[in-house]
């Protein structure tokens, strides 16, 4: 008899295989004295060794997943190098006279409970980076205490939760794909699953820990369900779509250059996602028509300062110089809520997602959002491709206001002549519902599916425990979209949309027939979307469309 459990789908695909149990092996600490002068050497050897080992797995990372997965290690090396942490082991060490594995214990133990005192769901999810980085000093200072994660045959890895310095070295050969009893859609393991195109669940409870190693499991990691024991029709249709998956695939990416055209002639631009410069490279490489969703939350993370204007407006313009002809949208930053930063004051909120975020916290803070525009209207003046679009507009004034800030700026930097399209994310129904509002202050729109989502089912898609609630299929979530496709078009305005959902291929010719005119997705996903564009009929899907609206519920 089978068993089904629920956790949240974080990377898409459908497999079946012998589960295999891992658990992360502690490494024992003793508490004695020792004697300061060597621990601290031990400690400093640990920091240099570490510091090698991170800038050669970031390295891998780049070449294996793209570099938006490699800034991951960017983020363990902030901690390693972070003077305070430092401090505190040495204090340990030099005072306390601690060993050197009990310092680094203590240290980071200490940080972590600060992290998991916060309550926000972005910082608890960073503990994983900081726990991953004590184990990383605990290996070298003990070398010998833990054997690495290795294996030999195709399985399914179910753990209680997973180091991302484990996922990236991970062989797809032999992981068919994760299922992890904590964890959530942002942590770090999360996204090197997607990059590494590993089928990944997190979030599903603890009952995972219970599934014999051996049992045959079906892993869903597009719905976020584990099958135990599923049945031999299940089985079939997983493994004929592997098979399928895998002929297609080398012609899929010989194709990837080419333009995304349906049967009938119906074209749709593919743009990429990205994250960081070297994401460019892979962008192009798959084919990418232009940067459909540049996050520039990357300049902003893991500093501890704001990056002045002179460093953003040359980042930006050396993107569109290497995309050139191809048009770059720069979203302007979206922190706050669930992405905090430490030097911009933002109090603990009860509901982040539901706070000031995005352009709410960005015209409450008009210098960092100036000092933002600044630089991409000097960016623009050298390179004409780039656009710009605001995330989490809710309120038509936002738009008018952020205009009169452009208008200012033009005027202050002489720069009147740069012409700058501008557009917004639909990410809240109150958006979807007002499009006629925005469109004649606004070059074009782009949905955010994610988040368009979350606000319209009042589902947190992190939370475990009503994750399966959570389905952008659902017909709210749909009509929003065509909502916003009509409204658009009929003003003769754009509409692209760049959530996950965009990279699904199987939801292609939904997404064609629901109105959208540019896609825009991981760079690893566009050979298979361009793929599926070219198999689909743009008559047919505005029919699959139209049926799909009228239905009572979503699949």
């Amino acid at each position: 008899m089978s068993v089904t459990l629920h956790g949240i789908g974080v990377s898409p695909g459908v497999v079946v295989g012998r589960a295999h149990r891992h658990q992360l092996a502690s490494i024992a600490v003793t508490a004695e004295n020792a004697d300061p002068a060597v621990s601290w050497e031990r400690l400093q050897r640990a920091f240099l060794i570490a510091d090698e080992q991170l800038t050669a797995l970031q390295a891998e990372t780049t070449e294996r997943a793209g570099g938006d997965s490699a800034a991951i290690f960017e983020a363990h090396r902030a901690f390693l190098h972070d003077p305070e942490l430092v401090e505190q082991m040495r204090r340990l060490v030099t005072v306390e006279t601690l060993g050197a594995e009990n310092a680094v214990v203590r240290a980071t133990g200490q940080f972590e409970a600060m992290l998991q005192a916060t309550g926000n769901p972005y910082l608890q999810e960073r503990a994983l980076d900081l726990r991953d980085l004590r184990q990383r000093l605990l290996r070298i200072l003990q070398p010998d205490a833990v054997p690495a994660l290795t294996l030999d045959v195709p399985v399914i890895l179910l753990a209680d939760d997973l180091m991302p310095s484990d996922t990236v070295q991970l062989d797809p050969k032999h992981i068919l794909g994760i299922c992890l009893a904590g964890g959530g859609p942002t942590s770090h393991t999360a996204i090197l699953a997607r990059s590494l195109g590993i089928p990944a669940v997190v979030g599903a409870g603890v009952g995972v820990l219970d599934i014999a190693c051996d049992e045959i499991v079906l892993l869903d990691g597009t719905n976020g369900l584990i099958v135990v024991s599923p049945g031999a029709s299940s089985i079939a249709i997983v493994e004929e779509q592997r098979a399928e998956h895998e002929t297609q695939s080398p012609y899929v990416l010989q194709d990837s250059a080419a333009p995304a055209i349906t049967r009938d002639g119906k074209r749709i631009e593919i743009g990429a996602n990205a994250g960081r410069l070297e994401d460019v490279s892979e962008a192009l490489a798959y084919g990418a028509e232009g940067i459909g969703l540049l996050r520039t939350e990357f300049l902003y993370m893991q500093r501890s300062h704001l990056p002045n204007e002179e460093e953003q407006a040359r980042v930006y313009a050396e993107i569109a110089r290497q995309m050139a002809p191809r048009p770059v949208i720069i979203r302007a930053l979206d922190i706050g809520g669930d992405k905090p930063v430490p030097y911009l004051p933002m109090p603990r909120e009860d509901n982040p997602f539901l706070g000031e975020r995005a352009i709410r916290l960005l015209l409450a803070h008009p210098d960092v959002f100036e000092a933002q525009l600044r630089a991409v209207l000097r960016a623009a003046s050298e390179q004409p491709t780039i656009r710009l679009m605001l995330p989490m507009v809710s309120d038509v004034r936002e738009i008018h206001q952020t205009r009169a800030l452009l208008d200012r700026l033009r005027a202050d930097e002489r720069m009147e002549q740069v012409e700058l399209s501008l557009g917004m994310m639909v990410e809240t129904p109150a958006a979807a519902l007002t499009i006629d509002l925005y469109a004649p202050w606004l070059d074009f729109f782009s949905i955010g599916s994610n988040d368009l989502t979350q606000y319209t089912l009042a589902v947190d898609r992190g939370n475990a425990r009503i994750s399966s609630l959570y389905n952008v299929l659902h017909p709210a979530v749909l009509r929003l979209m065509k909502l916003v496709t009509d409204a658009a078009h009929d003003a003769g305005k754009w509409v692209g949309l760049c959530g996950e959902f965009a990279g699904e291929a199987s939801a292609v010719a939904l997404l064609l027939g629901l109105g959208m005119d540019e896609l825009s997705m991981s760079p690893r996903r566009i050979p298979a979307v361009k793929s599926a564009v070219r198999a689909a009929a743009y008559s047919d899907a505005q029919m699959l469309a139209a049926d799909a609206l009228r239905q009572p519920d979503a699949p």
